[in-house]
């Protein structure tokens, strides 16, 4: 998997398409990505004794072929993420304007 925790990132299939946000979490096992902004499912809180009931939103993983790198220099726009080796280290380089991340 070539995206890291902090990377800006478009939803390009699914519910949440369009939506960008940043990675807060990733699971390498099961390929998915934790996002801070998209909130996929409402979960019902039932009301006890001292606290009223609530509608609370969580946050689900999304799997990682429905989100999309976000290119700074090309306007935003989505792109695949590249390796380079330079000087016997691994860069992570854009795969349209070939800029280092």
């Amino acid at each position: 998997m070539r995206l890291r925790k902090g990377d800006s990132i478009i939803v390009i299939a699914g519910r949440h398409k369009g939506q960008k946000g940043q990675i807060i979490k990733i699971d390498h096992k099961n390929q998915r990505v934790m996002l801070d902004t998209i909130k996929c499912i409402k979960h019902v809180k039932p009301k006890q004794d001292q606290k009223q009931g609530e509608i609370k939103e969580i946050a689900k993983p999304i799997h990682v072929s429905n989100v999309a790198f976000i290119d700074k220099k090309s306007k935003d726009k989505p792109t695949r993420i590249g390796y380079k080796f330079d000087q016997k280290q691994k860069i992570r380089i854009t795969r349209k304007s070939k800029t280092v991340i």
